[in-house]
This record gives structure tokens, C-alpha cells and sequence, in this order.
């Protein structure tokens, strides 16, 4: 019996992934190379992680004289958090999302979040979308333990009150499901196009998949009844 759930946010109820994965993009055209849709699509540097992107990018020297890795990792962070995410036009509800979330909080149980983007960032988020009195706390790993350990889904269902094996874990990200998986989460996955080159193994971790909120919102009225 479910009895808590465990909320991701980027992918999963808001569409941020995209503005991440372009944050390369972003950062290329800062140095004077503008690459057209087709020369995105085809970049032999192409991966799923802005920060694999930005390595390959380095590796590959395809920017003379460029500031150090690590700062150049900051910059995409710091655009995304001070600009994209500030920006009410950009990052926004995935479809149908408000009524998946809404389904979730009539089951009147502890919900938490867990995500990577970091906490202001987070607050400003949920207010703009009126989420706040959704989850019970929230928590980043920006700084702490990430979501590859199990012990983080373990030690959010004992701040709930619950056991893990009595926890939902809400998740687009295949790293993240494995390790709920494991911990003992029920885990359900849903769809976001960034990991798409995941989705045979997704299919085969999560319990359950979604290929939207839609279908999510059914989900958890009949829990409801």
C-alpha cells in the first residue's frame, strides 16, 4: 500500500530538461559559434548531460582559449538558474501536469520532493506555480547526497513517517529510478524525450510508465477509490 510519495521535479513536472540540454548551445554562441538546428541535431558531441556535452565540447577544442571547465559548468548553471528558470514563458507545467499533481494530493498523503536544482531556485518554482503547501519539505542534491543512492529515498520515507517500501517514487530519470528501485520504492516512470535512449531499460526498471499526465492523473484516481 502506497502510503508517500517521492516527487521529482525537472522532467517530471516541469519541462526544464530541454533548457538544460541546450545550455551548450547557449554557452557556444556566447563564444561566437552559432550552430544551426541541423548542426545542434548532428554534433558528434551530443549527449544526454550538459556537462558531458561541455567535456566533449573541450575535448574536442572546438573553442579556442575557453575559461576553465569548471567555470564554463558554472556559467550554464548560473544562466539557467538566474534566466531560464525566471522566466515564466520558458519553464512551464508539463501538459496536464497540474491535474496528475492535483490527483496525487487528494490521496491526502505525505508528499516530499527531491530534485538537483538547488533550493532558491526550487521555492521560487513551486510559488510561481502554486505548489508550495504540496510537499512536506523539499530537498536538493545539489549539495548532498544524490539520487544514484539508495539511502535517499530511505531517509526521505523515515522524514515521512513511512517505510520506503511504502513509498511512490515519481521520476523521469533512469538513475534515479533504479536506485528508488532498489531502496524498495514502488516506482513509476514518466515519459520526457531527454531519455529516450533510456527508454527499453526504463521500461524494465519502473513498475509502472507513463507516456503522459494524463494517463498519470488516472493512475492516481484510482488509487483514490
Amino acid at each position: 500500500m502506497i502510503k508517500a510519495i517521492i516527487w521529482d521535479m525537472d522532467g517530471t513536472f516541469i519541462n526544464s530538461e530541454d533548457y538544460w540540454t541546450a545550455m551548450p548551445r547557449v554557452w557556444l554562441k556566447k563564444h561566437g559559434i552559432e550552430l544551426t538546428d541541423e548542426e545542434w541535431e548532428n554534433a558528434p558531441w551530443r549527449a544526454m548531460s550538459f556537462r558531458t556535452m561541455l567535456k566533449n565540447i573541450y575535448d574536442l577544442q572546438i573553442v579556442k582559449d575557453p575559461e576553465p571547465l569548471d567555470e564554463a559548468i558554472a556559467w550554464c548553471k548560473d544562466y539557467m538558474y538566474g534566466t531560464i528558470y525566471r522566466d515564466e514563458t520558458l519553464v512551464r507545467f508539463k501538459p496536464h501536469a497540474p491535474e496528475s499533481l492535483a490527483a496525487a494530493k487528494a490521496l491526502d498523503l505525505p508528499m516530499c520532493l527531491i530534485t538537483a536544482t538547488i533550493i532558491p531556485v526550487v521555492d521560487f518554482t513551486l510559488d510561481r506555480l502554486h505548489l508550495s503547501d504540496y510537499f512536506c519539505f523539499r530537498q536538493t542534491t545539489a549539495t548532498g547526497m544524490k539520487k544514484n543512492d539508495p539511502e535517499i529515498f530511505r531517509q526521505a520515507a523515515e522524514r515521512m513517517g513511512v517505510k520506503v517500501e511504502e513509498c511512490l517514487l515519481i521520476e523521469d530519470s533512469l538513475y534515479s529510478m533504479k536506485a528508488g528501485r532498489e531502496a524498495g520504492c514502488t516506482v513509476w516512470a514518466i515519459e520526457d524525450p531527454k531519455h529516450k535512449r533510456d527508454l527499453e531499460v526504463i521500461h524494465q526498471t519502473a513498475h509502472r510508465y507513463f507516456n503522459n499526465h494524463v494517463e498519470m492523473e488516472q493512475a492516481f484516481k484510482k488509487l483514490n477509490k
